[in-house]
This record gives structure tokens, sequence and C-alpha cells, in this order.
């Protein structure tokens, strides 16, 4: 017998040290992710090709208006006067793109110099472009470019707020800022003699006669978080200043891009500043090798994962690199416009991005959260500060299907879910509701499985400190008390109950109000005026459990 009794305990610890469980630490939150960013370079030529006004308006509103884009960014490599057409259509797109959401920051990269700030040099018998830095004057030469930039931009009716200085340092232009001296020094040049000029000539009021404003530095943008790193120290150690007029921190995961302890720290280096990672696109940097799936749901987990780590790591926004590509299948664009195209057609991993930068409201914390026995589980939790729903994004990146038990804790109490949502994107859905479930009760935890290789994206509504239907008993109503006075209806508990939330619903189970956050003995409810005569169910929530009663309201 004590065999059999030891055999039985064993397992229930075996069962328990293998279950996969998610909890999310709802209070504990982190930094703020702002929303998405993405690149509008490329390509553009394409998107006017569309024949149709409404498809170059339904392109646009797959990007401003059905994803949380917070940024704009583009890259160019003229002068204005030399293709006023050019810098027309960008404008345009970017003033379409703020009729749907008003609040999209634009961000220039400054790297693009025009043909003539550059020299053919041949370095280690190869010819490479340079920035002419043999010219005295060119320093001056580039603050002038990205004023008339800035200018044209403003002529047309868009104001630029981010000046994004260089971009890769650290990636195959290792010469392009200058043949001479280190790349690194060069990199500096850049932002001390000609960023800095050019906000000097911002703030003379006799050169910047239309008000431009003073945009936001952004830098370094290498291609890895670590050349970040080494970009920032480099900065702090030899160039101080240029590390002071650094605004946002900005790197790309092209290479070892969920290279934790690099991404880490970028956080640690920036010391406050908002950190950004300002280019990416799937399917690079992400450490997953050779899977047996198609590209295009590769696409999806690979991006899952780069996410999940920058955001899990400090990041405050997150930029995909391109808007659009002609090709069937890139994973550099989200979506597919080839020339003539009738209609802008999303890839699969648009609908990635969607679920993972949009499910949540702008400007959400990304919150800590402990994880068990899920190694093939990306998660990234956020939450809206003090509001009633939590967000998590859990990925299953590999092949078998994962079933995890999620709960919500709070710093104080646990939390009861009252319904989730679950939204995934795999080989069959493209951010489709796959389930839904309501808790009539809260419950303290809920089981899902997640598909094989897919993104799963889950609303969860909450209520604090209320007892929930797994870990707390349903008390006899005859331990409240209810009674009404014209349009105030008291309820009140016997002594040692304490009231911690109330929701009352009516008889089909529509919910008429609900308020938590209580810690008292009776609750006052004012019955909103025009409620219909019937009977009414008040669920009670208490520090010792749920009381349930119905009530027959009448002459209201």
């Amino acid at each position: 017998m004590r065999t059999g009794f030891l055999s039985v305990i064993c397992s229930m610890i075996c069962c328990l040290n293998h279950a996969q469980t998610l909890v999310v630490q709802a209070d504990r939150y982190l930094q703020v992710f702002e929303g998405a960013g993405i690149s509008a370079g490329l390509y553009m030529g394409h998107h006017y090709s569309m024949p149709s006004a409404a498809s170059r308006d339904s392109a646009v509103k797959f990007i401003a208006a059905d994803l949380n884009m917070r940024y704009i960014q583009d890259y160019i490599d003229r002068w204005p006067a030399d293709d006023p057409a050019y810098f027309d259509r960008r404008a345009d797109y970017l003033k379409a793109a703020k009729a749907y959401r008003p609040d999209i920051q634009v961000s220039q990269v400054g790297n693009k110099f025009p043909a003539d700030l550059m020299i053919d040099s041949v370095i280690g018998g190869i010819s490479r472009k340079c920035l002419n830095t043999n010219d005295p004057a060119i320093y001056d030469k580039v603050a002038n470019w990205y004023f008339l930039l800035f200018k044209a931009f403003k002529e047309r009716g868009v104001e630029i707020d981010i000046l994004n200085v260089v971009n890769e340092p650290d990636y195959e232009k290792v010469y392009y800022y200058g043949p001479n001296g280190n790349t690194q020094q060069n990199v500096a040049f850049v932002y001390e003699k000609a960023a800095g000029k050019f906000l000097q000539m911002l703030a003379d009021p006799l050169i910047n006669t239309l008000q431009m404003k003073v945009p936001k530095i952004m830098g370094p943008s290498t291609i890895s978080p670590q050349g970040c790193v080494d970009y920032i120290r480099y900065f702090k150690t030899n160039y101080p200043n240029v590390w002071n007029m650094i605004d946002i921190v900005a790197y790309h995961q092209y290479i070892n891009g969920v290279n934790v302890g690099a991404l880490a720290n970028v956080k640690t280096e920036a010391g406050g500043k908002p950190v950004y990672q300002s280019e990416m696109h799937t399917n690079r940097g992400d450490n997953l090798g050779t899977l047996p799936i198609s590209d295009e749901v590769r696409g999806c987990i690979s991006l899952a994962s780069l996410f999940g780590n920058s955001l899990r790591t400090g990041c405050n926004s997150w930029f995909y690199f391109q808007t659009n590509y002609p090709n069937t299948y890139t994973p550099a664009g989200l979506l597919s416009i080839p020339w003539m195209a009738p209609e802008p057609i999303p890839y699969k991993h648009y609908y990635a991005f969607q679920q993972l930068t949009s499910t949540q409201p702008i400007n959400s914390n990304v919150l800590e959260h402990i994880k068990s026995n899920l190694p093939t589980v990306d998660i990234v939790c956020l939450r809206k500060m003090n509001t009633d729903s939590v967000y998590v994004n859990a990925s299953n990146l590999s092949g078998t299907a994962v079933t995890m038990t999620v709960s919500v804790q709070s710093l104080t109490a646990p939390y009861g879910i009252t319904k989730y949502q679950m939204r995934t994107t795999n080989d069959l859905l493209n951010n489709q509701a796959a389930l839904v479930q309501e808790f009539p009760v809260p419950a303290g935890q809920f089981s899902v499985t997640l598909s094989p290789y897919s993104v799963n994206t889950f609303t969860i509504a909450i209520r604090n400190n209320v007892p929930t239907g797994i870990n707390n008993l349903t008390l006899p109503d005859s331990e409240l008390k209810i009674t009404r006075s014209a349009g105030v209806v008291m309820l009140s508990t016997n002594t040692g109950i304490r009231i911690t939330g109330v929701d009352v619903t009516g008889i089909n189970g529509q919910k008429i109000t609900g308020i938590n956050n209580l810690q008292q003995n009776s609750y006052q409810w004012n019955v909103p005026a025009g409620l219909s005569a019937g009977v009414y169910v008040f669920h009670v929530y208490t520090n010792k459990g749920v009381i349930t009663k119905k009530y027959y309201l009448d002459g209201l």
C-alpha cells in the first residue's frame, strides 16, 4: 500500500513539474510599446501604378489604418530640385497615411547621399562609393541637403519628425562614410559636423523661415544589436557630444537578431533613452534554421521570434522594412503590389505583424511573465496600464501542438478571467478568430492548444481582486442583503465578508454594469434611468467567495 501511495505522489509531482503554464504578471509593467513603424522608400512607383484610386487607398489603409502604425520612414538619395515629382509622390503618400492616422510621425534616413556628395575611391583593389570627406566643405553640404529635404516636405504639407542619421554602418559600408580613418570616427563626424550644423540651421530664424520643427535624432541603426552596443560605447568614450545628441537609440536584427545578451545590453547602454528596432524583415537573424514549412509560414514565426526578443529586452517600437514589393512572395515587404496591380495583396506575414503590433492599444506596456515548460513558445504580454484587458502573443515555433494553461496574477490578489479571444495566423488562418470563451463566474485560468508553427494572440478580459471559479467558494445568497430605495439599490454583506467587486446582469446574461477594486461591506448602485422592470442577477465578489442573487426590480 505504501509503495502504491508513493507511486501516486511521485506521478503527481512529475505531472506538476512538466505542466506547461504561462503566468501573466499583470501589474509588473515594463517599457511602453508605442506601436509599429514601416519603411516606404522602395517601389513607390508601383503603388501609384495601380490604376484605381480605391486600390491605392486600400494599400494605404492596410498600413496606416489597420496597423497600429506610429512611424513611416523614408530613404531619399537626391536633391529636391532635381526631381520635384519624386518628392510630390512621397508627400502625397504620407498625407494619405496621416488622413487615416494623424499621429503618424515621419522618419527620414539621411545616409543615401546624393551622387555629387560621393566619390569613387579604390580601397583594397576595389572601387567603392564613399562620402567625399576630402572636400573640406562636405559636412556643410550634407547639412544643407538635410535642410532642403525637410524644407521640400514642409512646403508640401508634411513635417519630418525624426532624422535617422546613418544606416547599418557596421555592414558592407565600412568605407561609405569616408575613405580615410576608421568607420566609427567617420560616422561620429557625420553626426557631429553635419547633423549638428543642420540643427544649428533650424535654430536660426533667419534661415529656418518656414519654422520647421527640430527633429529627434535617431541612431546608429546598426545591422545587429551588438553593433549598436559597440557604437554607443565608442561614442560615449570618444565623442560624448554625439552620444548626447542622439534622442532615440536604434538597431536592426539582420545579424544575431535574437542575441538576448546583446539586445539587453542595448537597453542598458541606452540609459533611459527610447530604443527602436528601426528596420527589419522576416527570415533573417532568427536562428530558426531550415524548417519543413513554406517560406510564408516560416516568415510568420520568424517575425514572432524577432519581435518577441526585442520587446522582452526593452524595445519601444518595431519597424518593418518596406510597405510593398512587386514579388509574389518576399520577406522584405508587407504588401504585394506588382506593376499596374488591380489591388494590393497582403503577404501572410502581414497578418502576423498585425497580430503582434496592433491587437493591443497603442502605448501599451510590456508585462513580465513566467512560463514553465514552454521552450518552443515565444511569449510577449502587454497591457494598457490599469485597463481591464491583457494581451498575450504566444507563438508556437515548433511542429508539435502545444497545450498551455494561462493565468493572470496581480501584486495583491489573483485576477479573475471573464473572457478570452484567440486569433491565429498559421498555414490555414490569417489573423482570424480561432476561439472565444466566456466565464460567467471569473476563472482562475484556462487551457488552450497552440497549433504547430502558429502565431496566436489572446485578448483576455480580467477583473481585479475577485475570487475565481476555480480557486474560491460559492457562498449562499443569504449572506447578501439587497434593499431598494427609489433609484438606488443597496447591497450589504454579513459580518466578516467584504465586497471586492459587483456585476449586474439581466436574466439573459446581458451585462448591465460592473465595478471592481472595492474593499467594503456595502455597495450602493444607482439604477440607470430607463432600465426595464424585471429580474436582475447580482454577482457579488467577496473576500470569501462569490454570492449570486436574483432580484426583481419594478417600477423603474
